[in-house]
């Protein structure tokens, strides 16, 4: 297999966008005569005029790999053609577009799936194969394609094959694509309207763009701050997005009147006032809320949604809580819950147990606004929801719960802790949790003055940040702890002594970040402490100001 393998590099004439696209190729592939079905087919298209030239042996080399794929994935890799040259495109965005666009095969759906698991599926095979450049946000991070998010984009000499095999497609099967920059020449046959950070950027008049199907907005500054009526009259639109868009004041009440409308997402910066009138759109199956909504008269309700998989930004004091148990499909959800009183989340509670076997993943973010008379029962009851994956909980409850694995969601990766008042050491517990990966405790989440990490514990942990912990004076490492630990960040941590000896055990550990330390702390980690960290190949210090 190694001298079939050095005969199928030679044409790659050294390039390495060229060898890393064969070894995509190859990496499923684990047989001889798997290895020589790919070397005849690449032998076949090295064959004809002017194949000497260098340049072009590479092209057919991409050629095989474009040929190679499957059917979905063709249409997928053809579609990146309608962005611009050098635009990183969010993997989410991307793959919601391509849903909207029909690319995703909903049969390819396994039990549980939403169709962004499908879209994350391509996606994730197409960079595999090197078709598709990836920069990951967390490169080091865990999970899917999609968990860890970032960016997408084609290589130049891949932006070249996939507009050549454009030209020879149905290019309706792509999509026509206008920019904010298109002129208005054949405007009423677009499908796809996308308009970037559009400051002053003249906004066609949405009625001439009758057969519209995906309208995206990202970064724009409507006129007068308001959305214009008009779009809901652009009745066959599938995706509509309005993420990042600036000082938006209302969205339109003719939004209800997207019957098709399967994607929605209001992620707008600052509020945005939103009519009771999402209810009204049953085929959505995405819905992104923004960030802090207004309301006038009463909550958002949400029960005519049955075909919903993924919803975002719930927030209880503004959406109906009781609405949760009319969404069959959801399967992904992000919530807000804003406890004034006991009953939102109590019902928040009551829904995420009874639809255990039904949600895969639970982000809450609960903020408490009252004085509860057994605080350590009600988070008992919020870690022990099993589709629980993220939590981010600000407001006093005391204690954590004794470690048992009936008391705290197996599911749990992350969790972040502010204001929660804990007295005694937060570690002991925490370090049992068997998934997770990201620990932050911010400001007054632990008012104990000292902090022990024993052997063992924190075996999944990646992340730990420790922020405004005004009281910790000693954090105590133990060999064996946060063996997988690979960002550190303290920061205005301000009776910390010095940093735990023990972290010179942490092998994995690429990043460390003080921040706001004592000029003597940080004098410390450069100096005697500095053996410490010797391993660890980024590290940044700031002082605080003087």
């Amino acid at each position: 297999m190694e001298k079939k393998g050095r005969e199928m590099l030679q044409p790659c004439g050294g390039l390495p966008l060229a060898i890393v696209v064969l070894g995509g190729q190859l990496a499923n592939r684990h047989t001889l005569n798997e290895w020589e079905r790919v070397h005849h087919n690449l032998g076949r298209h090295l064959m004809g005029e002017g194949i000497d030239r260098q340049d072009q042996r590479i092209k057919q080399v991409l050629t095989l790999s474009y040929e190679d794929l499957p059917y979905q994935l063709k249409s997928c890799f053809l579609y990146m053609g309608n962005f611009r040259e050098d635009y990183n495109v969010s993997i989410e965005t991307l793959c919601l577009l391509w849903i909207a666009e029909g690319m995703v095969d909903p049969k390819e759906k396994v039990e549980g799936e939403t169709m962004m698991d499908v879209a994350g599926r391509y996606l994730g095979e197409l960079a595999q194969r090197s078709m598709v450049q990836v920069k990951l946000s967390n490169e080091e991070w865990w999970g899917g394609i999609l968990e860890r998010g970032g960016t997408c984009r084609l290589h130049d000499l891949m932006r070249e094959l996939c507009f050549s095999k454009r030209k020879g497609e149905d290019s309706q099967s792509h999509g026509n694509v206008c920019d904010s920059s298109s002129s208005s020449t054949g405007i009423t046959k677009t499908r796809k309207l996308a308009i970037y950070f559009g400051l002053g950027i003249y906004l066609p008049d949405l009625k001439e763009f009758k057969l519209l199907r995906v309208l995206h907005f990202e970064g724009f500054e409507f006129d007068g701050k308001r959305i214009p009526e008009g779009i809901g009259k652009l009745i066959h639109l599938k995706y509509l997005s309005f993420r990042n868009c600036w000082d938006v004041q209302k969205l339109p009440s003719s939004i209800g009147n997207l019957q098709f409308l399967q994607i929605l997402d209001i992620r707008v910066l600052y509020s945005i006032s939103i009519p009771n009138v999402l209810w009204k759109l049953e085929s959505l199956r995405h819905l992104y809320l923004p960030h802090y909504i207004i309301r006038v008269n009463g909550k958002l309700t949400l029960d005519g949604l049955s075909r919903l998989e993924i919803l975002e930004n719930f927030d209880t004091s503004m959406c109906v809580p009781k609405d949760l148990f009319k969404l069959p499909e959801l399967r992904n959800l992000k919530a807000r819950v804003r406890v004034g009183c006991m009953e939102d989340m109590e019902t928040i509670i009551n829904y995420l147990n009874a639809t255990s076997h039904q949600l895969r993943s639970t982000y809450l973010f609960i903020i408490l606004g009252f004085e509860a008379e057994e605080p350590l029962l009600l988070t008992r009851k919020v870690f022990t929801i099993r589709s629980l994956e993220r939590l981010e909980l600000e407001g006093k409850i005391d204690n954590l719960p004794e470690y048992r694995h009936d008391h705290f969601s197996p599911s749990l990766t992350t969790i972040s802790l502010w204001f929660s008042g804990l007295t005694e050491d937060p570690m002991t517990t925490l370090e049992k949790l068997p998934n997770l990966k990201s620990l932050q405790l911010g400001l007054k989440a632990y008012v104990g003055n000292e902090m022990v990490c024993s052997a063992g514990g924190f075996p999944q942990l990646r992340s730990l940040t420790l922020r405004l912990l005004s009281k910790l004076e000693n954090w105590r490492v133990d060999e064996g702890a946060l063996p997988l630990l690979s960002s550190l960040d303290i920061t205005e941590c301000k009776e910390m002594m010095r940093l735990p000896e023990g972290l010179k055990f942490l092998t994995k550990l690429e990043r460390l970040e003080i921040w706001r330390m004592p000029k003597a702390f940080g004098d410390k980690v450069r100096g005697e402490d500095s053996y410490i960290i010797r391993h660890v190949p980024f590290i940044e210090i700031k002082y605080e100001p003087l």
